[in-house]
Protein backbone atom coordinates (compact mmCIF):
# COMPACT_ATOMS: atom_id res chain seq x y z
CA UNK A 1 0.00 0.00 0.00
CA UNK A 2 2.83 2.41 0.90
CA UNK A 3 4.54 1.60 -2.41
CA UNK A 4 1.41 2.26 -4.48
CA UNK A 5 0.70 5.49 -2.63
CA UNK A 6 4.30 6.61 -3.10
CA UNK A 7 4.12 5.92 -6.84
CA UNK A 8 0.91 7.93 -7.11
CA UNK A 9 2.38 10.88 -5.21
CA UNK A 10 5.58 10.86 -7.28
CA UNK A 11 3.52 10.92 -10.47
CA UNK A 12 1.28 13.66 -9.08
CA UNK A 13 4.10 15.95 -7.96
CA UNK A 14 5.37 16.02 -11.54
CA UNK A 15 2.16 17.74 -12.62
CA UNK A 16 2.36 20.52 -10.01
CA UNK A 17 3.81 23.86 -11.20
CA UNK A 18 6.84 24.79 -9.16
CA UNK A 19 5.22 28.09 -8.19
CA UNK A 20 2.91 26.08 -5.91
CA UNK A 21 5.79 25.61 -3.50
CA UNK A 22 3.75 24.76 -0.41
CA UNK A 23 1.98 21.98 -2.26
CA UNK A 24 5.37 20.61 -3.33
CA UNK A 25 6.67 20.84 0.24
CA UNK A 26 3.61 19.04 1.59
CA UNK A 27 4.04 16.26 -0.96
CA UNK A 28 7.73 16.05 -0.08
CA UNK A 29 6.90 15.57 3.59
CA UNK A 30 4.42 12.82 2.71
CA UNK A 31 6.99 11.08 0.50
CA UNK A 32 9.56 11.14 3.31
CA UNK A 33 7.03 9.56 5.68
CA UNK A 34 6.19 6.85 3.14
CA UNK A 35 9.92 6.23 2.53
CA UNK A 36 10.34 5.62 6.26
CA UNK A 37 7.50 3.07 6.20
CA UNK A 38 8.97 1.33 3.16
CA UNK A 39 12.38 1.20 4.84
CA UNK A 40 10.96 -0.47 7.95
CA UNK A 41 9.24 -3.06 5.77
CA UNK A 42 12.08 -3.71 3.30
CA UNK A 43 15.15 -3.78 5.55
CA UNK A 44 14.56 -7.44 6.44
CA UNK A 45 13.68 -8.46 2.88
CA UNK A 46 16.15 -9.90 0.32
CA UNK A 47 18.32 -7.47 -1.61
CA UNK A 48 16.47 -7.91 -4.90
CA UNK A 49 13.41 -6.39 -3.21
CA UNK A 50 15.43 -3.22 -2.51
CA UNK A 51 16.50 -2.91 -6.13
CA UNK A 52 13.05 -3.46 -7.59
CA UNK A 53 11.37 -1.09 -5.15
CA UNK A 54 13.88 1.67 -5.87
CA UNK A 55 13.49 1.20 -9.62
CA UNK A 56 9.68 1.09 -9.49
CA UNK A 57 9.62 4.40 -7.60
CA UNK A 58 11.92 5.91 -10.23
CA UNK A 59 9.69 4.66 -13.04
CA UNK A 60 6.90 6.73 -11.44
CA UNK A 61 8.68 9.97 -12.40
CA UNK A 62 9.45 9.05 -16.02
CA UNK A 63 6.31 10.32 -17.68
CA UNK A 64 6.36 14.09 -17.26
CA UNK A 65 8.55 16.99 -18.29
CA UNK A 66 10.76 18.29 -15.44
CA UNK A 67 8.76 20.74 -13.34
CA UNK A 68 11.36 21.95 -10.81
CA UNK A 69 14.25 22.85 -13.13
CA UNK A 70 14.65 24.12 -16.70
CA UNK A 71 18.16 22.69 -17.12
CA UNK A 72 16.79 20.07 -19.51
CA UNK A 73 16.00 22.78 -22.05
CA UNK A 74 19.70 23.62 -22.28
CA UNK A 75 20.56 19.90 -22.45
CA UNK A 76 18.41 19.45 -25.53
CA UNK A 77 19.64 22.67 -27.12
CA UNK A 78 23.27 21.57 -26.71
CA UNK A 79 22.34 18.21 -28.20
CA UNK A 80 20.85 19.87 -31.26
CA UNK A 81 24.05 21.86 -31.76
CA UNK A 82 26.10 18.66 -31.63
CA UNK A 83 23.88 17.00 -34.25
CA UNK A 84 24.44 20.00 -36.53
CA UNK A 85 28.20 19.58 -36.15
CA UNK A 86 28.52 22.69 -33.96
CA UNK A 87 30.77 22.52 -30.91
CA UNK A 88 28.41 23.46 -28.02
CA UNK A 89 31.36 24.68 -25.92
CA UNK A 90 32.74 27.32 -28.30
CA UNK A 91 30.05 29.99 -28.61
CA UNK A 92 27.39 31.63 -26.53
CA UNK A 93 24.17 29.75 -27.25
CA UNK A 94 22.34 32.80 -28.63
CA UNK A 95 24.81 32.78 -31.53
CA UNK A 96 23.11 29.73 -32.99
CA UNK A 97 19.47 30.47 -32.16
CA UNK A 98 18.64 31.26 -35.81
CA UNK A 99 20.16 27.91 -36.85
CA UNK A 100 18.51 25.60 -34.35
CA UNK A 101 14.84 24.68 -34.28
CA UNK A 102 13.96 25.65 -30.71
CA UNK A 103 10.80 25.87 -28.67
CA UNK A 104 9.63 29.14 -27.13
CA UNK A 105 10.76 27.91 -23.70
CA UNK A 106 14.25 27.06 -24.99
CA UNK A 107 14.59 30.43 -26.69
CA UNK A 108 13.58 32.25 -23.52
CA UNK A 109 16.09 30.23 -21.48
CA UNK A 110 18.95 30.94 -23.91
CA UNK A 111 18.20 34.65 -24.00
CA UNK A 112 17.99 34.80 -20.20
CA UNK A 113 21.05 32.66 -19.41
CA UNK A 114 23.51 33.47 -22.15
CA UNK A 115 26.74 31.78 -21.06
CA UNK A 116 28.98 28.96 -22.29
CA UNK A 117 27.69 25.49 -21.51
CA UNK A 118 29.18 23.81 -18.44
CA UNK A 119 27.85 20.32 -19.16
CA UNK A 120 30.84 18.03 -19.87
CA UNK A 121 31.41 15.96 -23.02
CA UNK A 122 30.04 12.70 -21.59
CA UNK A 123 26.71 14.39 -20.89
CA UNK A 124 26.80 16.08 -24.31
CA UNK A 125 26.92 12.66 -25.97
CA UNK A 126 23.68 11.69 -24.25
CA UNK A 127 22.10 15.01 -25.22
CA UNK A 128 23.00 14.42 -28.87
CA UNK A 129 21.82 10.79 -28.73
CA UNK A 130 18.31 11.58 -27.53
CA UNK A 131 17.97 14.41 -30.03
CA UNK A 132 18.96 12.04 -32.82
CA UNK A 133 16.57 9.29 -31.75
CA UNK A 134 13.45 11.35 -30.98
CA UNK A 135 11.66 14.31 -32.51
CA UNK A 136 9.44 15.80 -29.81
CA UNK A 137 10.39 17.50 -26.56
CA UNK A 138 8.55 14.91 -24.47
CA UNK A 139 10.08 11.88 -26.24
CA UNK A 140 13.60 13.32 -25.97
CA UNK A 141 13.22 13.93 -22.26
CA UNK A 142 11.71 10.47 -21.82
CA UNK A 143 14.72 8.86 -23.52
CA UNK A 144 17.07 10.94 -21.39
CA UNK A 145 15.25 9.78 -18.27
CA UNK A 146 15.60 6.17 -19.42
CA UNK A 147 19.37 6.66 -19.73
CA UNK A 148 19.48 8.18 -16.25
CA UNK A 149 17.32 5.32 -14.96
CA UNK A 150 19.87 2.81 -16.27
CA UNK A 151 22.64 4.62 -14.39
CA UNK A 152 20.58 4.61 -11.20
CA UNK A 153 19.88 0.92 -11.71
CA UNK A 154 23.62 0.22 -11.66
CA UNK A 155 24.04 2.43 -8.59
CA UNK A 156 21.30 0.59 -6.69
CA UNK A 157 22.82 -2.75 -7.72
CA UNK A 158 26.36 -1.89 -6.57
CA UNK A 159 25.62 0.09 -3.41
CA UNK A 160 24.60 -2.83 -1.13
CA UNK A 161 27.58 -4.83 -2.40
CA UNK A 162 29.91 -1.93 -1.62
CA UNK A 163 28.47 -1.62 1.89
CA UNK A 164 28.99 -5.33 2.44
CA UNK A 165 32.65 -5.02 1.37
CA UNK A 166 33.09 -2.36 4.06
CA UNK A 167 31.55 -4.67 6.64
CA UNK A 168 28.39 -2.56 6.87
CA UNK A 169 24.74 -3.56 6.76
CA UNK A 170 23.74 -3.64 3.07
CA UNK A 171 20.18 -2.54 3.85
CA UNK A 172 21.60 0.95 4.49
CA UNK A 173 21.52 1.30 0.69
CA UNK A 174 17.77 1.81 1.12
CA UNK A 175 18.50 5.25 2.59
CA UNK A 176 19.62 6.27 -0.88
CA UNK A 177 17.29 4.04 -2.92
CA UNK A 178 14.11 5.37 -1.25
CA UNK A 179 15.17 9.00 -0.83
CA UNK A 180 12.59 11.39 -2.36
CA UNK A 181 15.18 14.05 -3.22
CA UNK A 182 17.20 11.52 -5.24
CA UNK A 183 14.19 10.16 -7.08
CA UNK A 184 12.60 13.53 -7.90
CA UNK A 185 15.75 15.46 -8.78
CA UNK A 186 17.94 12.88 -10.49
CA UNK A 187 15.30 11.04 -12.54
CA UNK A 188 12.28 13.36 -12.48
CA UNK A 189 14.37 16.45 -13.29
CA UNK A 190 17.25 14.65 -15.07
CA UNK A 191 20.23 16.20 -13.28
CA UNK A 192 23.80 15.15 -14.04
CA UNK A 193 24.54 14.14 -10.45
CA UNK A 194 23.16 10.74 -11.46
CA UNK A 195 26.49 10.03 -13.17
CA UNK A 196 28.46 11.29 -10.18
CA UNK A 197 26.46 9.01 -7.86
CA UNK A 198 27.17 6.00 -10.07
CA UNK A 199 30.88 6.81 -10.30
CA UNK A 200 31.19 7.21 -6.53
CA UNK A 201 29.35 3.95 -5.91
CA UNK A 202 31.59 2.11 -8.36
CA UNK A 203 34.70 3.61 -6.73
CA UNK A 204 33.57 2.67 -3.21
CA UNK A 205 32.68 -0.85 -4.32
CA UNK A 206 36.12 -1.18 -5.93
CA UNK A 207 37.91 0.21 -2.86
CA UNK A 208 36.15 -2.35 -0.67
CA UNK A 209 37.07 -5.07 -3.20
CA UNK A 210 40.63 -3.74 -3.49
CA UNK A 211 40.37 -3.37 -7.28
CA UNK A 212 42.64 -0.52 -8.37
CA UNK A 213 41.51 -0.27 -12.00
CA UNK A 214 37.84 -0.16 -11.08
CA UNK A 215 38.56 2.44 -8.40
CA UNK A 216 40.16 4.63 -11.06
CA UNK A 217 37.22 4.00 -13.38
CA UNK A 218 34.73 5.07 -10.72
CA UNK A 219 36.59 8.25 -9.80
CA UNK A 220 37.08 9.09 -13.47
CA UNK A 221 33.42 8.53 -14.32
CA UNK A 222 32.30 10.74 -11.42
CA UNK A 223 34.59 13.58 -12.56
CA UNK A 224 33.56 13.11 -16.18
CA UNK A 225 29.99 14.03 -15.24
CA UNK A 226 30.87 16.95 -12.95
CA UNK A 227 34.24 18.57 -12.29
CA UNK A 228 33.79 18.74 -8.50
CA UNK A 229 34.61 15.04 -7.74
CA UNK A 230 38.23 15.82 -8.65
CA UNK A 231 38.55 17.05 -5.04
CA UNK A 232 38.22 13.50 -3.72
CA UNK A 233 40.98 12.09 -5.90
CA UNK A 234 43.47 12.34 -2.99
CA UNK A 235 41.92 9.12 -1.69
CA UNK A 236 44.50 7.47 -3.95
CA UNK A 237 46.87 8.19 -1.05
CA UNK A 238 45.18 5.30 0.74
CA UNK A 239 45.81 2.78 -2.05
CA UNK A 240 48.44 0.16 -1.28
CA UNK A 241 51.55 0.26 -3.45
CA UNK A 242 52.86 2.87 -5.86
CA UNK A 243 51.62 0.92 -8.87
CA UNK A 244 48.05 0.90 -7.57
CA UNK A 245 48.21 4.63 -6.83
CA UNK A 246 49.46 5.28 -10.37
CA UNK A 247 46.78 3.05 -11.92
CA UNK A 248 43.97 4.82 -10.10
CA UNK A 249 45.22 8.33 -10.82
CA UNK A 250 46.09 7.77 -14.49
CA UNK A 251 42.78 6.06 -15.29
CA UNK A 252 40.82 8.75 -13.43
CA UNK A 253 42.58 11.50 -15.35
CA UNK A 254 42.11 9.69 -18.67
CA UNK A 255 38.37 9.11 -18.25
CA UNK A 256 37.73 12.67 -17.07
CA UNK A 257 40.09 14.42 -19.48
CA UNK A 258 40.20 12.51 -22.78
CA UNK A 259 36.58 13.37 -23.77
CA UNK A 260 37.57 17.06 -23.80
CA UNK A 261 40.21 16.32 -26.44
CA UNK A 262 37.38 15.80 -28.93
CA UNK A 263 36.13 19.39 -28.47
CA UNK A 264 39.05 21.75 -29.25
CA UNK A 265 40.26 21.40 -25.66
CA UNK A 266 42.16 24.64 -25.11
CA UNK A 267 39.25 26.92 -25.96
CA UNK A 268 36.61 24.53 -24.63
CA UNK A 269 38.20 24.23 -21.18
CA UNK A 270 38.75 28.00 -21.06
CA UNK A 271 35.09 28.65 -21.84
CA UNK A 272 33.89 26.12 -19.25
CA UNK A 273 36.11 27.72 -16.60
CA UNK A 274 34.78 31.16 -17.55
CA UNK A 275 31.20 29.98 -17.04
CA UNK A 276 32.14 28.38 -13.71
CA UNK A 277 33.74 31.65 -12.55
CA UNK A 278 30.57 33.47 -13.58
CA UNK A 279 28.52 30.91 -11.67
CA UNK A 280 30.57 31.32 -8.48
CA UNK A 281 30.92 35.10 -8.57
CA UNK A 282 27.53 36.23 -9.84
CA UNK A 283 24.90 33.59 -9.07
CA UNK A 284 23.31 33.25 -5.66
CA UNK A 285 20.76 30.72 -4.46
CA UNK A 286 20.23 29.09 -1.07
CA UNK A 287 23.78 29.71 0.17
CA UNK A 288 24.60 29.53 3.86
CA UNK A 289 27.81 31.46 4.55
CA UNK A 290 27.29 33.71 1.53
CA UNK A 291 24.22 35.58 2.88
CA UNK A 292 26.01 35.75 6.23
CA UNK A 293 28.97 37.36 4.49
CA UNK A 294 26.70 39.94 2.89
CA UNK A 295 25.28 40.76 6.31
CA UNK A 296 28.71 41.09 7.93
CA UNK A 297 30.58 43.00 5.25
CA UNK A 298 29.90 46.54 4.06
CA UNK A 299 26.81 46.66 1.80
CA UNK A 300 28.94 47.82 -1.12
CA UNK A 301 31.23 44.81 -0.89
CA UNK A 302 30.95 43.01 -4.21
CA UNK A 303 29.70 39.47 -4.56
CA UNK A 304 33.02 38.55 -6.11
CA UNK A 305 34.93 39.58 -2.98
CA UNK A 306 32.70 37.48 -0.71
CA UNK A 307 32.86 34.55 -3.16
CA UNK A 308 36.67 34.80 -3.14
CA UNK A 309 36.75 34.74 0.67
CA UNK A 310 34.53 31.66 0.65
CA UNK A 311 36.83 29.98 -1.90
CA UNK A 312 39.77 30.53 0.46
CA UNK A 313 37.71 29.11 3.32
CA UNK A 314 36.99 26.00 1.30
CA UNK A 315 40.66 25.61 0.38
CA UNK A 316 41.71 25.94 4.03
CA UNK A 317 39.14 23.38 5.23
CA UNK A 318 40.03 21.05 2.37
CA UNK A 319 43.73 21.17 3.28
CA UNK A 320 42.84 20.44 6.89
CA UNK A 321 40.88 17.34 5.87
CA UNK A 322 43.74 16.02 3.72
CA UNK A 323 45.99 15.64 6.78
CA UNK A 324 43.98 12.97 8.65
CA UNK A 325 43.23 11.25 5.33
CA UNK A 326 46.93 10.93 4.51
CA UNK A 327 47.72 9.79 8.07
CA UNK A 328 45.03 7.09 7.88
CA UNK A 329 43.05 8.67 10.69
CA UNK A 330 39.96 9.15 8.56
CA UNK A 331 37.85 6.61 6.66
CA UNK A 332 37.54 7.20 2.92
CA UNK A 333 33.70 7.57 2.94
CA UNK A 334 34.05 10.00 5.83
CA UNK A 335 36.49 12.11 3.80
CA UNK A 336 34.16 12.16 0.79
CA UNK A 337 31.18 13.25 2.89
CA UNK A 338 33.07 15.97 4.75
CA UNK A 339 34.74 17.43 1.66
CA UNK A 340 31.51 17.64 -0.30
CA UNK A 341 29.60 19.06 2.68
CA UNK A 342 32.27 21.69 3.29
CA UNK A 343 32.21 22.64 -0.38
CA UNK A 344 28.44 23.19 -0.32
CA UNK A 345 28.58 25.11 2.96
CA UNK A 346 31.04 27.55 1.36
CA UNK A 347 29.22 27.68 -2.01
CA UNK A 348 27.22 30.69 -3.23
CA UNK A 349 24.62 28.46 -4.88
CA UNK A 350 23.25 25.26 -3.36
CA UNK A 351 20.56 23.50 -5.35
CA UNK A 352 18.84 20.48 -3.75
CA UNK A 353 20.19 17.97 -6.27
CA UNK A 354 23.79 18.84 -5.35
CA UNK A 355 23.34 16.71 -2.23
CA UNK A 356 22.53 13.48 -4.06
CA UNK A 357 26.14 12.21 -4.49
CA UNK A 358 26.87 12.99 -0.83
CA UNK A 359 24.05 10.64 0.15
CA UNK A 360 25.83 7.75 -1.58
CA UNK A 361 28.90 8.16 0.64
CA UNK A 362 26.75 9.03 3.66
CA UNK A 363 25.25 5.52 3.66
CA UNK A 364 28.73 4.32 4.72
CA UNK A 365 28.77 6.58 7.79
CA UNK A 366 26.64 7.23 10.84
CA UNK A 367 26.59 10.98 10.27
CA UNK A 368 23.14 12.53 10.50
CA UNK A 369 24.14 15.84 8.88
CA UNK A 370 23.72 14.81 5.22
CA UNK A 371 20.31 13.28 5.91
CA UNK A 372 19.03 16.27 7.89
CA UNK A 373 20.18 18.67 5.18
CA UNK A 374 18.73 16.51 2.40
CA UNK A 375 15.32 16.92 4.06
CA UNK A 376 15.48 20.59 5.05
CA UNK A 377 16.98 21.69 1.71
CA UNK A 378 13.60 20.94 0.15
CA UNK A 379 12.46 24.14 1.88
CA UNK A 380 14.41 26.00 -0.79
CA UNK A 381 11.56 25.15 -3.17
CA UNK A 382 9.76 28.04 -1.47
CA UNK A 383 11.86 30.33 -3.69
CA UNK A 384 9.76 29.28 -6.67
CA UNK A 385 6.79 31.11 -5.17
CA UNK A 386 8.81 34.32 -4.74
CA UNK A 387 8.99 37.04 -7.44
CA UNK A 388 12.74 37.37 -6.81
CA UNK A 389 13.34 33.58 -7.00
CA UNK A 390 15.28 33.80 -3.73
CA UNK A 391 14.80 31.69 -0.63
CA UNK A 392 13.15 33.82 2.12
CA UNK A 393 15.36 34.63 5.10
CA UNK A 394 13.14 32.81 7.59
CA UNK A 395 13.36 29.65 5.45
CA UNK A 396 17.15 29.97 5.30
CA UNK A 397 17.15 30.27 9.10
CA UNK A 398 15.18 27.04 9.51
CA UNK A 399 17.21 25.14 6.90
CA UNK A 400 20.63 26.18 8.12
CA UNK A 401 19.67 26.25 11.78
CA UNK A 402 18.75 22.57 11.44
CA UNK A 403 21.99 21.94 9.58
CA UNK A 404 24.05 23.65 12.30
CA UNK A 405 22.33 21.58 14.99
CA UNK A 406 23.02 18.37 13.05
CA UNK A 407 26.68 19.36 12.66
CA UNK A 408 26.97 20.00 16.40
CA UNK A 409 25.46 16.59 17.16
CA UNK A 410 27.89 14.88 14.77
CA UNK A 411 30.80 16.81 16.25
CA UNK A 412 29.77 15.66 19.71
CA UNK A 413 29.47 12.05 18.57
CA UNK A 414 32.40 11.89 16.14
CA UNK A 415 34.45 15.01 16.85
CA UNK A 416 37.74 13.22 16.53
CA UNK A 417 39.59 11.68 13.63
CA UNK A 418 40.20 7.98 13.67
CA UNK A 419 39.86 5.23 11.08
CA UNK A 420 36.44 4.44 12.54
CA UNK A 421 35.08 7.93 13.35
CA UNK A 422 31.64 8.16 11.85
CA UNK A 423 31.94 4.69 10.37
CA UNK A 424 30.14 1.99 12.31
CA UNK A 425 32.61 -0.72 11.47
CA UNK A 426 34.56 -2.00 8.53
CA UNK A 427 37.61 -1.24 6.49
CA UNK A 428 38.83 1.01 3.75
Amino acid sequence: MALLLSMALYAWQGTIPREQSWMLLSLGAALFALAALLYRYLREKPGNWWWWTGMVLRVSVLFYLPNLSDDYLRYLYDGQLSLLGINPFLDYPATHLPTVNTTTAQTALIEEKNYFTVYPPVAQWFFALVNGLATTMWSRVFLLKLCWLALEGMTLFLLPKALRHFGLAPHKSLWYALHPLVIVELIGNVHLEVGVAFGLTLALWAIGSRKAWWTGAGLGIAAAWKILPVVIWPIVLRMRGRHNKAKVLLLSMALAGIPFLLYEPQQTIGNVLESLRLYVNHFEFNGSLYPLGKAIFHPETSRQVIATVLSFLFAAGYAALLIPLARQRMAIPQFIVLVFLWYLITATTVNPWYLAPILVAATFTDYITPWVWSATILLSYSAFGSPTMQVPNHVLFVEYGSLALAILIDLYRYGHFSPMAGLTKGKD
